[in-house]
């Protein structure tokens, strides 16, 4: 899946939709392990891969999921351009200094920036002091 699918979004909306992105694959990643353990499992017990028989194998769906999360992550790139970003944090917007970086700590918080995004972001905005 290309970055390119995601182009129209805005920086926000292409954040959020990497932090469900990134939590779909979490979730599949623990099913799959599941799923693992119980074809273990059956073929110690049954010698059938039970898991895989009863149809808990989600390698397909978290493929998927990890081509997305990937995708996401250069669209981020693209969406959120750094450089204007960060100039844009650092100009006065009528906020204090102290809230806007409340407002990084609750977006790292949230999952929505990284936090090297959130590092730089800081770092912008008190350069601009």
């Amino acid at each position: 899946m290309p970055s390119s699918n995601y182009k129209g979004l805005s920086c926000i909306d292409t954040k959020t939709a990497l932090t469900t992105a990134r939590a779909r694959e979490n979730e599949l990643t623990n099913s799959q392990n599941n799923a693992a353990i119980g074809d273990t499992v059956g073929v110690l017990f049954v010698l059938l891969p039970v898991g895989s028989i009863f149809g808990a194998d989600k390698e397909g769906q978290l493929a998927q999921a990890k081509g997305e999360v990937l995708a996401l992550q250069g669209a981020v790139l693209i969406n959120c351009d750094e450089k204007t970003a960060a100039t844009k944090s650092a100009k006065p917007n009528g906020e204090s200094v102290s809230a806007r970086l409340v407002k990084i700590k609750e977006l790292l918080q949230a999952g929505l920036i990284t936090q090297q995004e959130a590092d730089e972001k800081k770092k912008a905005i008190l350069n601009a002091l």
